[in-house]
């Protein structure tokens, strides 16, 4: 029974600390909310419900293919943008490409050439 009394203590103890660090976390929290703006509070005020389990507000709809379009203005914007860049990184993509080919053509011709004398051995 002793033994009961002293593990329900260490419970009950532990529960209070952790319901003081939420407390404190909260106390943070909202002091950081404070200092900001009127759309940042807002915007913050609404993460904390939902991390809080309340359902996130609706995103607005958008027509399918309105969406569509505007993905491949995007990219093809992206795609236009620093081309010299990305040539440059072509560039380099292709150096290390070669390095590793000629690489593993290195590895792969002393097995070949290993190859090939042992077959001419079996031949003979």
């Amino acid at each position: 029974m002793a033994k009961l009394k002293k593990q329900f203590k260490k419970k009950l103890n532990n529960d209070r600390l952790d319901a003081e660090f939420r407390k404190a976390r909260l106390d943070v929290f909202k002091f950081g909310v404070k200092h900001l703006n009127q759309k940042d509070k807002e915007a913050t005020k609404i993460d904390q419900l939902v991390r809080l389990g309340a359902h996130p507000k609706k995103e607005r709809y958008v027509n399918y293919r309105k969406m569509m379009l505007d993905k491949k203005n995007a990219k093809v914007k992206d795609l236009t943008s620093d081309v010299t860049l990305k040539k440059h990184l072509a560039v380099e993509l292709k150096k290390q490409i070669d390095v590793a080919r000629s690489k593993y053509d290195k590895k792969h011709a002393n097995k070949k050439k290993s190859e090939v004398k042992s077959v001419k051995k079996k031949r003979n």
